[in-house]
């Protein structure tokens, strides 16, 4: 149960550290952020109700939360599939950076995404369902759509409705 208070609360910090160092809206209200974290670690300090810990603890001890921070990794070569999105995301994020239409924040917000999402699924026993992919997928989404601002819609305009069907079936 500790370990996993602490896992969630080490990426909260962690996201909070990484947006306030590489996303320039978010560094100009670090102040803001600042009480973010501070909200973070006294929910990790913050007791429970004992009926909330007994439930968790019934999971844990039903085999629902790893005691550990091995992903499994013979189970990623059955998952490429449910990772594609991912790795397409990124690929194109990377060629964006590399073309001069979008900053390193881009690829680096999107691995970073990936790599948070996995942490925090190999803290749990489902085998699919990263529910990040809905953010990584709207975060190339905002950029894209910037970027082809002044781009004719029907041109762009199925690109960006094409990304829109990750979450929509998610």
């Amino acid at each position: 149960m500790f370990y996993l208070k602490i896992t969630y609360f080490a990426v909260g910090l962690a996201t909070v550290a990484f947006a306030v160092l590489f996303q320039p809206h978010v560094g100009r209200r670090w102040p803001a952020w600042l009480a973010v974290c501070a909200l973070v670690i006294a929910n990790a300090f913050a007791p429970y109700s004992q009926a909330y810990l007994n439930d968790i603890l019934g999971a844990a001890q039903g085999g629902a939360i790893q005691s550990n921070a091995d992903p499994a990794p013979q189970e990623l070569p059955c998952r490429v599939g449910e990772y594609a999105p991912y790795f397409a995301a990124f690929v194109v994020a990377c060629w964006m950076w590399f073309t001069g239409r979008a900053s390193l924040r881009l690829p680096l917000t999107i691995a970073f995404l990936f790599a948070a999402a996995l942490f925090l699924l190999s803290q749990n026993t489902q085998s699919s369902g990263l529910p990040s992919t809905i953010v990584i997928v709207l975060v190339l989404y905002d950029q894209l759509r910037t970027h082809f601002a002044d781009a004719r819609a029907r041109d762009i305009g199925p690109l960006l409705l094409a990304l829109l069907v990750f979450p929509f079936f998610a």
